[in-house]
């Protein structure tokens, strides 16, 4: 917390024109190698007119960066090589998700665009998650609230263990390692356990039984209640082993914050449908992550990760 609090003071004093000053500020954090920390440090000695040191410092930060901080550090510093006329080794391309086009009736929009489906005006992913859910297929709201909830209640046993300086703790919502490496490592067991326990099929089982356990307890700010259970045991069923095992994987490596940039919505498991006044019009059977755009929308660095 204290970390963003010096980088955002660090932002405002570049842009008040004191890049040395804010400079100084993030050398002092001595994390100089993490990707957003940088990207911050390069746009200080940018601006202090130092560009080949920034433009060091930009490749050293791709050492310990990763995801949408990664993509923030090529793009600068493909700018900067240009300017230096020294060359930047771009990593290989990400994989383009495929895209698909529906067609909408517009609403009467009057601060945020709406499109009118079942009779009523709703914005943009409301609008396709019930197009698609008149086609035959259910579809839950996700943005990352699913996969924060699915960890909290897979992990329920980790996440409250008797560790040393974590929870229990008066009005601390969750360990104070969550998202480090250390969170597994000084909860081996428990972890493994877990991921062994959804290789074999039994993320439902354990869900079903955070519930039972912490029913109306909140835990690192997710809610564990039946009626949330109930949908992430359908969000469980649909991703099956693998899938969970894929997209919890970050969140146990980088904390809550991976689940930043996912999908608008989940369309769950089941029988192939095909939506009017879409190209391509088939949805095949198995569960699908949406990300819903209307005209004019752009993916950020999180989305495109």
């Amino acid at each position: 917390r204290l970390t963003g609090v010096v980088v955002e003071h660090a932002h405002q004093l570049r842009r008040g024109g004191e890049p040395a000053e804010a400079r100084a500020w993030l050398d002092a954090l001595r994390i100089v190698g993490a990707g957003e920390h940088a990207l911050a440090r390069a746009r200080c000695l940018e601006d202090d007119g130092e560009v080949g040191r920034a433009f060091e410092v930009l490749q050293a930060g791709l050492d310990t960066s990763d995801g949408a901080d990664r993509l923030a550090l090529h793009r600068t510093g493909r700018r900067l090589g240009r300017a230096l006329h020294r060359a930047w080794i771009p990593d290989p391309p990400l994989r383009k998700a495929p895209r698909r086009s529906l067609a909408l009736e517009p609403g009467d929009a009057r601060h945020r665009p709406t499109w009118r489906v079942d009779g009523a005006d709703r914005f943009v992913e409301d609008a396709v998650a019930r197009v698609i859910a008149g086609a035959g297929r259910q579809v839950l709201r996700a943005e990352g609230g699913i996969l924060r909830a699915l960890f909290v209640h897979l992990f329920a046993d980790a996440l409250l263990a008797p560790v040393a300086g974590q929870l229990p703790v008066p009005r601390l919502p969750g360990p104070l390692d969550l998202g480090r490496p250390a969170f597994a490592a000084r909860r081996p067991g428990l972890v493994f356990a877990a991921l062994d326990a959804i290789a074999r099929g039994e993320a439902e089982a354990r869900i079903a039984a955070a519930v039972g356990a912490l029913d109306g307890v909140r835990l690192a700010g997710v809610p564990i209640s039946e009626d949330l259970g109930t949908t992430l045991i359908l969000a469980a069923r649909s991703l099956g082993p693998s899938g969970l095992r894929a997209v919890l994987g970050p969140i146990l490596a980088h904390g809550l914050r991976a689940t930043r940039g996912l999908p608008d919505l989940l369309v769950l498991a089941g029988d192939e449908v095909r939506l009017a006044d879409a190209h391509p019009t088939r949805i095949t059977a198995g569960a699908l992550w949406v990300e819903v755009k209307g005209p004019g929308d752009t993916l950020s660095d999180e989305q495109r990760v």
